[in-house]
């Protein structure tokens, strides 16, 4: 403060670090409240007196109630007036901001009572010991009614949305990086101990259950080992306990059971509709096409084994070769009989006996040969 006893005004001048630079000077020495910076006001008492032995007095009223820096005036610990705590930083954002560097942009809110702020990275590390845990935990009337925390000894991580007393948690993370829900000691990298649900609310997509081991598409109360359904319930594909599996329907009593409905059940190949096996009323129907290029085929080895009996798609059934001229084409080996009607020996028409022709045979007695060189366009029987 620097007084003069002559009509020059009595001034003062201000520093905010004890001396060490000097804020501002040649302030007025006034009896009003005066505001320097970072919140300061300077009132003096009196401004008369300027013997010797005379002084003044004057109070300092400080806004911001700490701020504390080095020698060189980089303050590394403020607090402000509403309370707010910075830590490199005389801006606090939060109950408490600790600042090394501005960060992308975003700024705390209201209810962020602890922000670490940096213009690279920021962690914030809790040290335990070797055997102990770090963690965080969130009360409320009730404490750790949440939490994650690390436990050192077996280095797992444990999540809990409900904690209260049980500390094993809703969900582990193991040292192999296996993820456990329901379960502390997860043996695969998904280990959920419980039912298993994947989709909507009201229509998932998987679900799986944890008691029966059951799995539904569809349906969250499969019936069956693997149950596919619609969202109404209906069952599109079931297997059961058994191993039978049913198309349609929700209780096959055989190893392939159809739904109890009439219409297509197997279509081998779609183009055209060319294979299809179906049931209608009063008949079970085989499909296939309309032409010799289409057949069915009955053989006594799948792959390489000659065809017995061939039905053509253009209606032709040939038996001893495959490619019936007529509606029936029948063609007998070089040891077997092409037709019979009856018994061997006793029959009514057949031509197994040795030697070309037909016998017609009759109920008692000798019967009657008709080669093939005959041209009699009946055969009397009798």
């Amino acid at each position: 403060v620097e007084i003069d006893a002559t009509s020059t005004t009595d001034t003062f001048q201000w520093s905010d670090d004890g001396g060490g630079s000097w804020n501002a000077t040649g302030i007025e020495a006034s009896t009003s409240a005066t505001t320097l910076n970072n919140g300061v006001t300077v009132t003096f008492a009196s401004t008369t007196g300027h013997d010797l032995a005379d002084y003044w007095d004057f109070t300092v009223t400080v806004t911001n109630p700490l701020a504390i820096q080095n020698l060189a005036g980089t303050r590394s610990l403020f607090v402000g007036n509403d309370g707010k705590v910075g830590i490199g930083t005389t801006t606090p954002g939060a109950k408490l901001h600790v600042y090394d560097g501005a960060g992308a942009g975003s700024s705390p809110g209201t209810s962020d009572f602890i922000t670490i702020e940096n213009d690279i990275s920021g962690f914030l590390n809790i040290i335990s010991g070797t055997a102990g845990w770090g963690g965080v935990l969130f009360s409320d009337d009730t404490r750790a009614q949440g939490f994650i925390y690390h436990n050192h000894s077996t280095n797992k991580m444990h999540f809990a949305a409900t904690g209260g007393d049980d500390w094993d948690g809703d969900m582990v993370i193991d040292t192999n990086g296996n993820v456990g829900i329901g379960t502390t000691t997860p043996a695969s990298t998904l280990h959920v101990f419980g039912d298993l649900r994947v989709g909507t609310t009201t229509v998932p997509t998987l679900f799986v259950d944890g008691d029966t081991g059951n799995v539904g598409i569809g349906t969250t109360t499969p019936t069956g080992i693997f149950v596919v359904a619609t969202s109404t319930g209906a069952s599109l594909f079931h297997v059961d306990g058994s191993g039978n599996v049913g198309i349609g329907t929700a209780s096959p009593g055989y190893p392939m059971t159809f739904a109890a409905s009439t219409g297509g059940k197997i279509q081998l190949y779609q183009a055209g509709n060319d294979w299809l096996i179906g049931l209608e009323p009063n008949e079970m129907r085989f499909a296939m096409g309309n032409s010799d290029s289409h057949s069915i085929s009955f053989r006594k080895d799948y792959a390489s084994g000659p065809s017995v009996m061939v039905l053509k798609g253009s209606g032709n059934v040939g038996i001893g070769t495959e490619t019936p001229s007529s509606r029936l084409t029948i063609v007998a080996g070089a040891t077997d009989g092409a037709f019979a009607i009856g018994d061997f020996n006793a029959e009514v028409i057949d031509n197994m006996e040795t030697g070309a022709g037909w016998v017609v045979t009759e109920v008692a007695g000798s019967g009657e040969t008709v080669t093939s060189s005959e041209t009699a366009t009946h055969i009397k029987v009798g």
